[in-house]
């Protein structure tokens, strides 16, 4: 069945995150959807119907900025870093050194966004004449720009900037009444950041495993580091035990998925994006749950 854009996602919602579940108890661990008429099915959500302020504002405003903005070297370059030999990793070793050492986590670390002003940012782009904004929620790293409770440890507000990121944008926007949106990107995020289990395959850093980790692939997630957050500065939120966990926590990725979209969701917006398509075939349960929740919530508060 061919499904548009328009028709299945609506608002600003390109086709949906596909993740792929890998078992059957991370399918168990999605959470339920609202009552409503969407049930996570294309063919419930192709009956969605795009608001008119959507239809009418022609023109938006996306910050797609994250901790990988901090090297100002281009999109996915926490990716490519660790990739020997493409031009963000002979960029990354010339300049904050090779990632074996220096790698996206101390990228998380170190940006601090100090110049960051999203009411003087918002202000500029209705001056240009944007109708609405939209702020990147969580990238391919997993890395939440909000305090998300499904990332209590590596987010925006308890590391780096230690700022509610999509917060201060929601407020700015709304201050200025431009409608306000968030995207994900986890359609990629189960395998997007494999490579950093590699090593360089020749010169004199080969086979030097990349960020200090454990290796095995799809066991541990950096970013989803469970438990109370109580640490005061950087390290002490990093920690040992963060310290040697990867960024493959889930089997599946399945219910991270479902629990940010409901998370975003939650943040008092005026439209959810689910970025890339369909990336990979598969069961897009996960993203389709979550989208469908948003949309079962919204009809119940109208």
């Amino acid at each position: 069945m061919s499904i548009t854009r328009r028709t299945a996602l609506g608002a600003l919602a390109g086709a949906p995150a596909l993740i792929l579940p890998r078992s059957a108890a991370a399918q168990e661990a999605i959470p339920e959807i609202a009552k409503g008429p969407f049930d996570g099915t294309f063919e419930s959500l192709k009956k969605y119907k795009i608001p008119d302020w959507f239809r009418d504002a022609k023109f938006g405003m996306w910050a797609h900025w994250g901790p990988q903005s901090a090297a100002e070297q281009g999109d996915w370059y926490a990716r490519n870093i660790y990739i020997q030999g493409s031009p963000q990793n002979l960029y990354q070793v010339q300049n904050y050194g090779h990632p074996s050492e220096f790698g996206h986590k101390e990228f998380c670390l170190w940006w601090k966004g100090l110049a960051f002003d999203a009411d003087h940012l918002i202000q500029l782009y209705k001056k240009a004449g944007a109708r609405y904004f939209m702020s990147m929620g969580v990238h391919h790293d997993n890395f939440d720009l909000w305090n998300s409770k499904y990332q209590p440890r590596w987010n925006a507000v308890h590391m780096g900037p230690r700022k509610d990121i999509v917060g201060l944008w929601r407020k700015a926007a709304q201050k200025h009444g431009l409608k306000f949106a968030v995207s994900e990107h986890l359609s990629n995020s189960y395998n997007w950041l494999a490579v950093s289990h590699g090593s360089d395959k020749t010169g004199p850093k080969a086979g030097v495993l990349y960020d200090e980790t454990t290796r095995t692939l799809f066991c541990g997630d950096l970013f989803t580091q469970t438990g109370p957050v109580t640490g005061t500065t950087d390290q002490d939120i990093v920690g040992p035990a963060a310290a040697g966990e990867d960024l493959f926590r889930y089997s599946s990725l399945s219910p991270k998925s479902a629990g940010t979209v409901r998370g975003l969701a939650e943040l008092d917006i005026d439209a959810l994006a689910l970025m890339h398509g369909p990336a990979f075939l598969g069961d897009c349960r996960a993203a389709l749950h979550g989208l469908a929740d948003d949309y079962d919530r919204r009809v119940a508060a109208s």
